[in-house]
């Protein structure tokens, strides 16, 4: 780092510090459940350490926004400009930490407003990274233990590429990134025999690595476990690791449905290359490698509950189909953790061991600053490992980053199409979560065994929703709820071996928009379509109802106000119209995502897309995009086939026009000697 670039570091003083402890204490305590212990960290020191740590992991755009919030709260004179209210004393300040932040909040300034939430997310996000009292919150809710830490035959490591300063890279091909889409790549051009080297920003964890436990796994997800959109309104979980999405996923293996394939073609004008039997072949391939299959799926309380409610209000249910080999699920559901048994056949345990074995070099925690250009022909990239920045030099770039990050790759690049970083689909999800009388350890078994698809392709333009079984973790279900819910919250972990959760998650249609910002940075924005929230909203009561007809007890929608049903109290009636008012009421209820699509679009025409049929992106050479981007709308169901599937095909395009290519370069070369 140089003199210029240290002078533009963000960093906490020690007053920042101490106010920042301040508010985590006083929001901590509005957290706090009564089964807890001890505190989340008794030690002030330990709960800066913290907090340094985590603002140190965020954006600097986000630091600024920290910072402009602390101006505001430590000086006095601020405070009433922008509140409009009498000057607080320091001492004030000091002792009503809460109120400082809530007369912040409430001002009539919307640039404060947007600033305010993002401190107020920093703050919730550090509790619930410290897991330290996380885990006594477990130890108090019986039965909640991984269950078999029993490690099979481990693999040889995978070999991992450690460049040194100013040390000279040079590979046939290049991969950004080591998911879904860069795996299968990875595996199936190093079978023809060229140097491929990938990229992946995340750490390298395998099965010796894992711990099985939510604290530990943070490790595995991007920014430690949430990104938030740029409103603070929708939140994602991203992989960020050797493996990516693929080794957090939760199993469910839907190969890609025939009105989608359809409907691929159309929005792409690709006539007929979705619906091809060269698609349908490769989408058996796959199918094949993950071993999914709908045998493996352990139907558990939490299930057998939702089946019975959904049952009762007319809908069938469905077996969920899963890349996993020899796991039934009933001991288990901590998938989302990684796998210690090895059971899941995640990318890490298929694609990536065929790449290795081909001499596949990998290197970790590395990041891409742009893609190194002379004219329209890509010579490298340029990346940072550690500080040093580094060029690895290629005569082909694969961009498989992800629908967030390989469109910033490609801003950053100064790479002008029009839709690059634009139809951003990410399958919004909304949990429904319902007590019983009778415990239902709603984390054990299968963690989404069964599926209901009734409703999928409910409207005119055959977009709808899929309902969902969903495993429920302390850690993951305190993301979900809003800070405003703290009764429920507090109720729901106290009892939490009585609730079973339920997701609704969207066929969308694609509104959002990924933007790069300073350096690594990246901002997202989202927000539904009419037709989208009509859909998201009946499934939610949908489920409601179901839970209801199953002898629910209580049910709660996962909203910052976290609307609440008691049998006996209230028509249940009244309650489903609270939820359609709660769900129109702006914010309130929040939305979840795990799978990213459409960002660099596929298709014919340069205007309407970013990629032609082969994956190469419009105008360029020798520049291809092969992960979910590139997907022309959501694929409805969860999508690592169709990724993979996709990948599969242009892989093998390409790899057969490379070899072609070498075999005439070296023809050519032969007689000229």
């Amino acid at each position: 780092m140089n003199k210029k670039e240290k002078q533009k570091t963000i960093v906490l003083d020690e007053k920042d510090m101490v106010n920042i402890a301040l508010v985590y204490h006083a929001m901590f305590e509005q957290l706090r459940s009564s089964t807890f212990t001890g505190s989340f960290l008794k030690d002030d020191s330990a709960v800066k350490q913290l907090i340094r740590n985590r603002f140190n992991e965020v954006s600097p755009d986000i630091k600024k926004q920290i910072k402009l919030i602390l101006a505001i709260y430590k000086n006095p004179f601020l405070f009433s400009l922008v509140t409009f209210k009498l000057m607080l004393t320091k001492k004030q300040i000091k002792n009503n930490p809460l109120v400082v932040i809530k007369g912040i909040e409430k001002n009539i300034f919307k640039p404060i407003k947007s600033k305010m939430k993002t401190f107020e997310m920093f703050i919730i996000d550090c509790i619930i990274c410290q897991y330290d009292n996380l885990e006594s919150l477990i130890m108090n809710i019986p039965e909640y233990k991984f269950q078999n830490d029993f490690i099979q035959r481990l693999h040889a490591q995978i070999p991992l590429l450690e460049p040194k300063k100013n040390q000279d890279i040079k590979a046939d091909i290049v991969i950004v990134g080591s998911g879904a889409g860069g795996a299968v790549a990875a595996a199936i051009l190093s079978q023809k025999g060229f140097k491929v080297i990938v990229i992946e920003k995340g750490k390298y964890k395998d099965r010796r690595d894992f711990s099985m436990n939510e604290g530990d796994a943070k490790e595995l997800f991007e920014s430690s476990g949430i990104i938030r959109s740029k409103k603070k309104d929708l939140f994602m979980l991203c992989g960020k690791n050797l493996g990516g999405g693929s080794l957090i996923g939760w199993t469910s293996s839907f190969e890609t449905p025939t009105i989608i394939r359809n409907q691929w073609d159309k929005y792409s004008g690709l006539d007929g290359m979705f619906s091809s039997q060269e698609f349908s072949n490769s989408m058996k391939v796959i199918s094949k490698t993950l071993n999914v299959n709908q045998f493996s799926s352990f139907i558990a309380a939490k299930e057998r509950k939702l089946v019975d409610g959904l049952e009762k209000i007319g809908y069938n249910t469905k077996i969920t189909p899963r890349n996993v080999e020899q796991c039934s699920g009933e001991s288990c559901g901590f998938c989302i953790f990684g796998c210690k048994k090895g059971n899941k056949k995640s990318v890490l345990e298929t694609w990536h061991r065929t790449a290795a074995n081909n001499g596949v070099l990998f290197c970790t925690e590395t990041f891409v600053s742009s893609i190194k250009m002379d004219n329209d022909k890509a010579t490298g990239i340029l990346v940072e490992k550690n500080g040093d920045q580094f060029v690895i030099e290629a005569d082909t770039v694969i961009l498989s980053a992800g629908a967030l990050a390989t469109p910033t790759i490609l801003q950053r690049s100064k790479i002008n199409l029009p839709q690059i970083g634009k139809n951003l689909a990410i399958h919004p999800t909304a949990l429904v979560a319902a007590k019983f009388d009778d415990p239902v350890y709603p984390w054990k078994g299968t963690p989404q065994a069964i599926y209901c698809d009734d409703e999928l392709y409910r409207d005119k333009d055959h977009y709808g929703y899929l309902i969902q079984s969903a495993p429920l973790h302390p850690g993951l279900f305190l993301s979900w709820i809003g800070i405003d819910s703290t009764k429920i919250r507090n109720k729901i972990i106290n009892e939490f071996s009585h609730w079973a959760g339920a997701t609704v998650m969207l066929a969308d249609r694609g509104n959002g928009v990924v933007k790069s910002k300073s350096n690594f940075d990246l901002e997202w924005s989202y927000s539904l379509t009419r037709p989208d929230k009509n859909n998201m909203k009946h499934g939610i009561c949908q489920t409601a109802r179901a839970f209801y007809q199953a002898g629910a007890k209580e049910i709660i929608l996962m909203s910052n106000a976290a609307e609440h049903w008691e049998r006996g109290k209230e028509p249940f009636e009244r309650f489903l119209r609270r939820l359609e008012w709660a769900y129109i009421t702006k914010s309130t209820v929040n939305f979840g995502s795990t799978h990213q699509m459409g960002t660099a679009k596929i298709g014919q025409n340069p205007q309407t897309s970013v990629c032609n049929k082969n994956g190469l992106v419009h105008g360029l050479k020798n520049v291809y995009v092969m992960d979910a981007s590139l997907l022309p709308r959501s694929s409805a169901v969860p999508p690592e086939v169709s990724i993979q599937t996709v990948v599969h095909i242009l892989a093998s395009r390409l790899a057969n026009e490379l070899e072609k290519k070498s075999r005439i370069k070296t023809q050519k070369k032969a007689n000229e000697k």
